[in-house]
């Protein structure tokens, strides 16, 4: 599945980060367990990379592109 959203500005904007975590919900309900925990997601962009989208211990979302080099968990 791809998922295809709009490019953020470069300056921070409180309202798209919350479309954007609702469309992420909306979208991946299905393939995420409300009884199991995952790791990570893994989301492609529309030039082609996958980016692993992680929390930290704080709740905030890390990204980071995936290069395929190694075996990620």
């Amino acid at each position: 599945m791809i998922l295809n959203f709009q490019t953020p500005s470069e300056k921070y904007d409180r309202s798209f980060f919350a479309g954007f975590l609702s469309y992420l919900k909306q979208r991946l309900t299905f393939a995420v367990s409300t009884e199991e925990a995952a790791p990570r997601i893994i989301l492609l962009s529309p030039d082609g990379k996958s980016w692993n989208v992680t929390v930290d211990n704080s709740g905030d979302l890390v990204v980071a592109q995936n290069t395929g080099t190694i075996k990620e968990r």
